[in-house]
């Protein structure tokens, strides 16, 4: 038996696709039509949104965690009770591929004897730094920061070759992200051999208590680091 099926999808998080999935389902409801929806991956608030308006339970189409028959089965199974599927799309339905970024960088002579970092705020996923053709830091996770240390790689006063490979093909992307790359920033630092440690400033609360009319207390702790060892 043949369905009518609606598919909505956009590029980057954002986009508003749940929002134009209500939109829809609320306009088949008041058309007096029976539409039952979808979700990809595994979302478990989105589909809520779906169900307020539907007054139904929405279905997550998952490839990962359900494998492509059991998504196939749900598909067909759920929709069949309804007069049109609609599938509230996400990123992440396309692998990414292996990419490369090459940069030549001149790191100036008067910045030796110092401490030389790169720091990168997101590259998705598998990420791999070489400077000069040596490889210096590898970081797998995709959604967390990371400093690389490339002192001891640096030609001083000349240009450098930066490198940078991503690989998010070695598993199934997920439903947060499509495709792989640097999607934040990148900072070149340089810091003397003792200094604030990265990301070494941090606060936190060493107790509670409270007094009518006195001020709550806070501490801010900072690791300082020197070029051999912290201290």
């Amino acid at each position: 038996m043949s369905q009518s099926r609606l598919l909505f999808c956009a590029p980057a998080s954002g986009g508003g696709k749940t929002t134009v999935t209500c939109a829809v389902l609320q306009a088949l409801v008041n058309r007096g039509l029976r539409p039952v929806s979808f979700k990809s991956g595994p979302d478990y608030i989105d589909p809520m949104f779906h169900s307020q308006v539907i007054g139904a339970t929405a279905r997550n189409l998952d490839l990962f965690l359900l494998g492509e028959a059991a998504v196939l089965h749900l598909l067909a199974e759920n929709g069949a009770k309804g007069d049109v599927a609609i599938i509230d799309g996400a990123m992440g339905y396309y692998d990414g591929k292996v990419a490369y970024y090459s940069k030549a960088l001149e790191i100036p002579k008067e910045w030796r004897g110092e401490k030389v970092f790169l720091h990168f705020d997101g590259v998705m996923m598998n990420a791999s730094l070489e400077v000069n053709g040596y490889q210096v830091k590898q970081h797998h996770y995709g959604y967390t920061p990371f400093w690389a240390d490339i002192t001891s790689r640096i030609y001083w006063g000349e240009k450098n070759r930066i490198v940078v490979s991503v690989n998010p093909s070695m598993q199934p992307n997920s439903r947060w992200y499509t495709g792989a790359g640097i999607f934040r920033s990148v900072e070149l630092v340089h810091m003397p051999g003792i200094r604030i440690g990265n990301d070494g400033i941090f606060t936190y609360t060493k107790r509670v208590e409270w007094r009518e009319g006195e001020p709550e207390e806070a501490f801010v702790c900072s690791e300082v680091r020197s070029e051999e060892r912290r201290v």
